[in-house]
C-alpha cells in the first residue's frame, strides 16, 4: 500500500484510538512484543522487525519465515538482540500461498466453506 492509501484507510477506520493503532502499526520500523501471538502475525505479513519476549511462540510461521524472532526476558539480552534486529531492515519469506492466506479476510473464506456445506 502507498501511504496516502494507508492514510486513507486509517481515516475511514472510526474511533481515535483504533486510527492510532493503526497508524503506529503502518509507520513502526520495529517493535517489541511480550505475549502477543497477534502481534507476530501482523508485523511479519508488514515485514516490520519484531522481538518476542518468551521462551515459545503458537506460530512458528512467524520466526522461520517472518520477522520475528524470540528472546529470552533478559535485560541484557533484550537490549543486544534489539540493538541487532533493528538495524537492519527485513523483509518476511512465505510462500504466496501462505501470504495469499493472510490477507485479512479468513472470515469471507470460512464463510463461504460453511454455506457450501450446508448446501
Amino acid at each position: 500500500m502507498r501511504s496516502k492509501e494507508i492514510k486513507q484507510a486509517i481515516d475511514n477506520l472510526g474511533p481515535w484510538v483504533q486510527r492510532y493503532e493503526m497508524e503506529a502499526q503502518f509507520t513502526t520500523k520495529s517493535k517489541i512484543s511480550g505475549d502477543s501471538d497477534g502481534i507476530q502475525q501482523e508485523t511479519s505479513i508488514l515485514n516490520i522487525s519484531c522481538l518476542a519476549i518468551r521462551d515459545t511462540s503458537n506460530i512458528e510461521y512467524t520466526i522461520k519465515y517472518g520477522t520475528t524472532q524470540l528472546c529470552e526476558p533478559d535485560r541484557n539480552e533484550i537490549f543486544s538482540k534489539a540493538i541487532v534486529k533493528f538495524h537492519k531492515e527485513e523483509k518476511n519469506n512465505f510462500s504466496s500461498e501462505l501470504k495469499e492466506l493472510n490477507d485479512g479476510r479468513s472470515s469471507e473464506r470460512i464463510s463461504q466453506i460453511i454455506k457450501e456445506y450446508l448446501k
